[in-house]
């Protein structure tokens, strides 16, 4: 795990308490960030919420999470 990568999808207060879908093609995410292909079987795609930076609490509510192979419907 020592090739730590973060993608931030949203930041702030904008659409807060509102509901977000949130597509990514995480095939085409680790070409771009680590220049090669990615695993066939990846070990894990970690989703979290972070607010200790600012001294705040967060809370987030992740639901319906779908990933489609490379190619499907967009």
């Amino acid at each position: 795990f020592g090739r730590l990568k973060v993608i931030v999808a949203s930041s702030g207060t904008d659409g807060m308490g509102d509901w977000k879908t949130v597509r990514r093609n995480v095939v085409a995410d680790y070409r771009r960030l680590f220049g090669e292909e990615p695993p066939q079987r990846p070990l894990l795609i970690t989703l979290w919420s972070d607010s200790d930076d600012i001294g705040d609490r967060a809370e987030v509510d992740i639901d319906d999470l779908i990933l489609l192979p490379e190619g499907g419907p967009n």
